[in-house]
């Protein structure tokens, strides 16, 4: 029986990086029903519209997790850990690694700052003006999630570096712990009757992990980031910032892509409108993100087989692993609609709680395509090259408008419609096309 399901794992693609990152997901469903089932409505939609604007982190931190990730992902080729767990390998491609992680380091401790007081003033002028900011106790929850946040964002960048040294089947192991812990916090939280500092409680449990991970499972791997560099060995005007700057122009707009629908619905159909999108979008990128793990958990070995140019090598594993991602979705995707479906007929008080039916068809598709768009670009992206970039660029861009113009005039179902659109007749045949035609330039160089 063991064997039959190792073999089954096998071929559906799982190692342990794939298992604990779906084991995240899996337990961040679970909180998303408490909120359903212990929230009143208006504090669903601050509670799904405060995460929304936590997301505001990307206009500090400007696309450079990414850009850490791939670009320690090629450094690592030449090194290892040893039984002790520091690194050794390649004398230059560790004084290259230990400047990424240094001068990274620098910029997200800024960033921290900048978020704290930035997005702080932006959410409490943001809230205040709603006709319920005075039913709901919501400022002081606000501000502390916001500073734990603000905690989060400075390890960022050592996470990413350890991403991008492949160690994710470690690292999402804790994140498993990471999640499981947080999400009963969540449950004592809502239970208790703590509504939206539940919010803040959440988070605190993550900073912890993140804390652990960073000075004491990895204590000695970062043991090596203390020493001072000698020379440049990491040139970040020629080897960072050129792929930085176009990605940190597309994290803005992905967050104007894929956050406006809750500010919008809140501003324009209330708190409970916009709870309810929040609670539907919340456990369809949660499916969303549990696929993607069969393809962005393989982006460190992305890197290392583009460095040693076996092109053959990383095709057939970016194929395979983007159909079992793709297939998996789709699953999940028709599973959580008929979930819905019965619960209309059932005239269960959570059908309330979701979308209706059909908006959460459109959601479901809109999010298909985007899943193939961020495959290629995980793709692309492991060659540290953005060819992609004006296609992501005005995927975006286009994307966000949709959202807005049709979220404001049509509702719910005219923002996922938008949103789709969007996806289906712009964005994906755009990169797509981008995407055959630099794997084919690419190989024929090799």
């Amino acid at each position: 029986m063991l064997d039959r399901l190792r073999r089954l794992l096998n071929r559906l693609e799982v190692d342990q990086a794939v298992f604990f990152s779906i084991a995240v997901r899996a337990w961040q469903l679970l909180t998303g029903a408490l909120v359903a089932s212990y929230f009143a409505p208006g504090t669903q939609g601050y509670y799904f519209t405060f995460n929304r604007l936590i997301g505001l982190q990307v206009f500090v931190e400007l696309g450079l997790r990414v850009v850490l990730l791939n670009v320690a992902s090629h450094e690592w080729a030449s090194l290892r850990l040893d039984e002790m767990g520091r690194i050794i390998g390649d004398a230059h491609a560790r004084q290259r690694l230990v400047a990424l992680g240094r001068t990274s380091l620098t910029w997200f401790c800024g960033a921290a700052l900048l978020f704290a007081a930035a997005v702080g003033t932006i959410g409490v002028r943001f809230f205040s003006t709603s006709p319920s900011s005075a039913a709901v106790d919501w400022r002081w929850p606000w501000l502390a999630l916001v500073a734990v946040t603000s905690c989060q964002i400075v390890l960022i960048p050592l996470l990413a570096i350890l991403d991008g040294c492949r160690q994710m089947p470690v690292v999402n192991r804790y994140r498993f712990a990471q999640a499981v812990t947080a999400t009963l916090a969540g449950i004592v939280c809502i239970v208790s009757g703590s509504g939206l500092w539940t919010g803040v409680g959440i988070a605190a449990v993550r900073l912890f992990w993140d804390l652990w991970v960073v000075a004491v499972r990895y204590r000695r791997f970062f043991a090596a980031f203390r020493q001072p560099v000698a020379g440049t060995p990491l040139l970040w005007s020629e080897e960072v910032l050129p792929l930085q700057r176009r990605l940190a122009v597309q994290s803005l707009l992905v967050w104007f892509a894929y956050s406006l629908f809750e500010p919008v619905l809140f501003q324009s159909a209330g708190a409970i409108e916009a709870g309810r999108f929040g609670l539907t979008w919340a456990a369809l990128t949660a499916l969303q993100a549990g696929a993607l793990a069969w393809v962005d958990t393989r982006v460190p070995l992305f890197g290392g087989l583009v460095a040693r140019r076996d092109f053959v090598e990383l095709d057939r594993v970016f194929f395979r692993v983007t159909r079992v991602s793709f297939a998996l979705l789709a699953l999940g995707i028709t599973l959580f609609c008929a979930g819905v479906w019965g619960l209309e007929l059932l005239q269960s008080r959570y059908a309330a709680r979701l979308l209706p039916l059909p908006a959460t068809i459109v959601l479901g598709i809109g999010l298909l395509l985007n899943t193939l768009v961020q495959d290629v670009n995980f793709y692309l992206r492991a060659h540290r090259k953005e060819p992609a970039f004006l296609a992501n660029l005005t995927g975006n861009a286009v994307c966000g408008l949709a959202v807005w113009w049709c979220g404001t005039r049509y509702g719910t179902v005219g923002a996922a419609a938008g949103f789709t659109a969007v996806q289906g007749l712009v964005y994906l045949p755009w990169c797509a096309t981008v995407w055959r035609r630099f794997r084919k330039r690419e190989q024929a160089v090799a």
